[in-house]
């Protein structure tokens, strides 16, 4: 299912953005986090509520079925507009997702170069260790399967020339020479009792 939402003036409780979501809560807190880049109509709006110390109202109005979520964004969209609201939607909705093979590209070739959003920065203690708690316990998604000789053909072109940092080559080097003593180990261990 996929949850049609709304943002509204916390204020005046006028309609101003309707959108889709499967997790509307995280949906939300992406909202207020991307505000500050101001990069369209919806950032500028949510930015100026939170520089007031403001923020949006989120109100879930529909769930449907997934593969209806478009239409019915479109749908809510259509009905708001003809009501007059003021909304900071860029488009008539119904996108968002599965870009197409060509737009796919073009963000690839747009990120390609581009350092990611965690370097150079460190989390919260607190906050690796939420993060180690919530994977206690669960298995490795890898862990019985082999990968498509496709996926291993791609890490491999993806890695050719990229050279490993420092911390990298030491843990590499600290794993191999604990692999080389429990080999030398098992093996002395073995030889013992034959």
């Amino acid at each position: 299912m996929v949850f049609i939402y709304v943002l509204k003036e916390p204020d005046t409780g006028v309609v101003r953005y309707v959108g889709k979501s499967t997790n509307p809560k995280r949906r939300f807190r992406t909202h207020i986090n991307t505000s500050g880049k101001k990069r369209n109509h919806k950032e500028c709006w949510i930015s100026s509520l939170l520089d007031k110390g403001l923020k949006p109202i989120m109100e879930v109005i529909d769930e449907v079925p997934e593969e209806h979520g478009k239409q019915w964004e479109v749908a809510w969209i259509a009905f708001f507009k003809e009501s007059e609201c003021d909304l900071v939607n860029g488009t008539l909705g119904g996108d968002g997702s599965n870009p197409s093979v060509e737009t796919r590209k073009k963000m690839r070739q747009a990120k390609l170069g581009k350092p990611g959003p965690w370097l150079g920065k460190k989390r919260y203690p607190e906050t690796v260790e939420k993060m180690r708690a919530g994977n206690r316990g669960k298995p490795n998604c890898w862990k019985g399967k082999t990968r498509p000789p496709e996926t291993n053909e791609k890490i491999s072109q993806t890695m050719k020339g990229v050279k490993p940092s420092l911390a990298r080559k030491e843990k590499t080097t600290r794993a191999q020479n604990i692999g080389h003593a429990r080999r030398r180990w098992n093996a002395l261990f073995w030889n013992f009792y034959d």
